[in-house]
């Protein structure tokens, strides 16, 4: 009788429980959520193997001050720290944000036009991103214009971004050290100064055509030692070679590596077609940088 007693006892026990496991309201156990993806590194981005993290939103403006160049103050330096270019700490910064966000967004979506394939661990690319501002930039870690000193590398740049301007009513500006906003190289796409405010092309709309600088270096233009350009005149293609090249001839030549001239920190370059149809390809040395000179609107 005993044994019998315990054996319904036991069956009743697991009635119970069947009942409440089954009663109705009564929630699953959920899984454990997952944790959000690692935010993207440098590493991630040069690889263009973004499929894995987070691209940051660089929410944070990392103002640094007391950074110099050519003896003049950096206004827009926003890293954490005064060295060019950008590291993983400056993930969040928004003078990294091109970098981290905006051509890492441009990666994982694949919906911005660029050079070559997107391929994990695949040769380098260049890209014009989508998002605000039109920017020709790439997937090497390059801060900007003096550290793009190899011209097989670096000017299919120039190149794609020629292909992805309106000479009618655009120009191109790589700006220098002290006037960058991001610390990431990037050729701004912008609108060509207007009558109003003409800027370079009041100096380029008034050289005479025997003052035309022809041929692959670019030469001292008029009495302005800060600009060095070279001309392709209408009715030739419009296209500007072995950019790079020149550029690296301006910076090579020690007699011009000061304030006043051509100042590493002040070097900037931009391409725009004059009002008569002829297109430039300049360095520039000003302490405003070339968006000041190129491009409609710039301070």
């Amino acid at each position: 009788m005993t044994q019998l007693i315990k054996s319904v006892l036991v069956l009743l026990a697991a009635s119970v429980s069947l009942i409440q496991a089954q009663a109705p309201g009564k929630p699953s156990p959920s899984p454990s959520p997952k944790p959000p993806p690692p935010p993207c590194l440098i590493k991630d981005i040069r690889q263009m193997d973004v499929s894995g993290c987070t691209c940051e939103p660089h929410s944070s403006k990392c103002d640094k001050t007391g950074c110099m160049t050519c003896k003049a103050n950096i206004e827009n330096r926003h890293t954490k720290h005064c060295a060019v270019g950008c590291t993983d700490d400056d993930k969040e910064c928004q003078g990294c944000g091109l970098w981290f966000s905006t051509l890492c967004n441009c990666l994982k979506y694949q919906d911005c036009k660029h050079t070559g394939t997107i391929t994990p661990h695949g040769d380098s690319i260049f890209v014009l991103t989508n998002n605000g501002e039109q920017l020709i930039t790439t997937t090497d870690l390059l801060p900007g214009i003096l550290e793009a000193r190899n011209a097989t590398r670096y000017e299919p740049g120039w190149r794609f971004a020629q292909e992805h301007y309106n000479r009618a009513n655009q120009a191109l500006a790589l700006n220098s050290v002290r006037s960058r906003t991001h610390e990431q190289f990037h050729i701004h796409v912008c609108n060509r100064p207007n009558s109003t405010d003409p800027r370079i092309l009041d100096i380029l709309d008034n050289i005479p055509k025997s003052q035309h600088i022809y041929g692959k270096d670019l030469k001292k233009v008029g009495n302005h030692d800060d600009l060095y350009c070279r001309t392709i005149e209408k009715g030739q293609t419009p296209i500007v070679y072995d950019f790079v090249t020149a550029i690296d001839a301006i910076l090579d030549d020690k007699t011009l590596n000061e304030v006043g001239k051509i100042c590493h920190g002040f070097a900037g370059a931009g391409i725009i077609q004059d009002s008569h149809g002829n297109v430039w390809a300049c360095v520039t040395g000003n302490r405003e940088g070339p968006l000041f000179r190129f491009c409609e609107g710039q301070k």
